[in-house]
């Protein structure tokens, strides 16, 4: 199907190329180890007026070096309720992503042409000077990133309290992998320290946020978030939505204790989550990170296997750099 055969069935203006309105625009990534409250910072950022933040996550290092990567996308299932099958405005992303997709293409050009093809059926706001895309394994690909879309990037990395982090994921291990999950988890939490502190000091693009700082001081943290953007302030900043719609996904324990929707509830509920072995297994590994980002902990540290741990992490994240360096 051309573009002007699905410009017919869908009323949407046929684009060549990427749009014009994208290509000026500049990037923002929200990264960070998943379930870090990624989710609460693009939903606080979600009605500021120079930014557009589409509903979808790219993950685009997942699929950008398939052989398809169109078809490997549109495999991926958390896209069916967004793009509905059969749907028109499948059609139309399906079509774009066709169109600019190429094998082997970077993760920095597979987020572009991701946002070109959600830009296809909801395209930003004509006062939207910056996207941002929300993927928090991203990550690991921010040199990449600064490489290839240029010094105008930012990049958000959001960092939360390890034991908190550990307590949601915990909820979908199997039974009896507790005690693995939790090593194997301590070494990935470590990983993404290692690299959110390398590129901190590395990057004047990168700023890192405490997810306790922005839910218990959502205004001191996005004035920042602002400054760090180059956006005008907005108090809608404070005030998490979700495609224009109020938003309380960080209260999923059915207390909303602000106005603006942001709740505490959840900061310190991995002390009742957590079984005693895992709280303490966690802190043991992970005490000293934890110190550095004003998470204390009473544990003393497991020094033998916090070497193991710590050699572990900086292997992983060295891995990381080499093939992502962009």
């Amino acid at each position: 199907m051309s573009d002007a055969e699905l410009s017919d069935r869908t009323g949407v203006q046929a684009v060549e190329g990427p749009s014009a309105h994208l290509a000026q625009m500049h990037g923002v990534f929200v990264v960070g180890v998943a379930r870090s409250g990624t989710s609460l910072l693009k939903a606080l950022m979600d009605g500021h007026p120079e930014l557009w933040v589409p509903p979808a996550e790219s993950f685009a290092v997942d699929w950008c070096e398939a052989a398809d990567p169109a078809a490997a996308f549109l495999a991926l299932p958390r896209y069916d309720a967004l793009l509905p099958s059969g749907s028109l405005e499948r059609q139309r992303v399906e079509h774009v992503l066709r169109r600019d997709f190429r094998p082997g293409m970077s993760p920095a050009r597979a987020v572009l042409a991701f946002l070109e093809a959600l830009a296809s059926v909801t395209p930003p706001a004509a006062s939207a000077t910056r996207w941002v895309e929300k993927t928090p394994k991203h990550l690991r690909i921010v040199p990449n990133l600064l490489s290839e879309l240029g010094p105008r990037v930012r990049v958000i990395c959001v960092v939360r309290d390890p034991r908190a982090v550990l307590a949601s994921q915990a909820r979908r291990w199997e039974r009896g992998r507790t005690a693995q999950g939790m090593r194997h988890f301590a070494r990935r939490w470590a990983m993404g320290d290692v690299l959110t502190r390398a590129f901190q000091r590395q990057h004047g693009q990168f700023l890192a946020v405490r997810y306790e700082d922005l839910v218990e001081a959502p205004e001191k943290v996005m004035r920042d978030v602002a400054e760090h953007l180059e956006v005008s302030w907005d108090d809608i900043l404070t005030c998490p939505t979700r495609s224009g719609e109020p938003w309380g996904g960080n209260s999923s324990y059915g207390t909303q204790e602000a106005p603006s929707g942001i709740s505490a509830v959840s900061l310190r509920r991995f002390e009742k989550e957590l079984p005693g072995a895992l709280l303490e297994g966690v802190s043991r590994l992970l005490a000293p990170r934890m110190a550095h980002w004003g998470y204390e902990t009473d544990c003393q540290v497991a020094r033998l296997s916090r070497w193991w741990l710590e050699l572990r992490a900086f292997q992983a994240a060295r891995r990381v750099r080499t093939r992502w360096s962009g």
